[in-house]
């Protein structure tokens, strides 16, 4: 028994130790443990959780402009916020705007947390700058709810 080996020092080292060149280490059966723990303990919820949030934000927008019509239907492109307010604002922005807020926070514990790891310059990625825009684009939407096109990339980055 080692005491403390799954542990964010013990995966970052094994992350730098591990390349394309060397994938024969993860046929070690402590380390698939490890990982399948990480994996079964934590991970997976996460990933769970963001598929269905997704796949019922993406309903509600769906459902929204098929019900109520396209993005700005109601009042036109140039439809006031006061008109917006007047006529409710719809669910599937709220929804998606509270879960960009939540997408946000979890960008932000990542990169504090690669920045207590002393590895902040790693969350400078192209995976990362996608996730931003996957929280930064709903907010958008949020803000000016009869943009069509903000609401055609959003269904399509969900």
């Amino acid at each position: 028994h080692v005491p403390d080996l799954v542990s964010a020092d013990f995966l970052l080292a094994w992350c730098e130790a591990s390349d394309d060149d060397n994938l024969n280490v993860y046929n070690n059966k402590v380390v698939r443990c490890i990982l399948e723990t990480v994996w079964w303990n934590g991970a997976i919820k996460v990933d769970v959780l963001s598929f269905a949030l997704s796949v019922w934000g993406l309903s509600l927008l769906v459902l929204d402009t098929t019900f109520r019509g396209p993005a700005g239907a109601d009042g036109g492109e140039g439809a006031s916020a006061m008109e917006f307010a007047q006529n409710g604002a719809m669910a599937s922005i709220d929804f998606i705007a509270a879960r960009a807020l939540v997408d946000m926070a979890h960008e932000a514990a990542q990169f504090v947390g690669l920045a207590r790891l002393g590895r902040a310059r790693a969350y400078l990625d192209v995976g990362n700058v996608y996730d931003l825009t996957r929280c930064v684009l709903p907010a958008v939407m949020f803000c000016n709810p009869h943009q069509r096109l903000v609401r055609i990339l959003v269904i399509l980055i969900y």
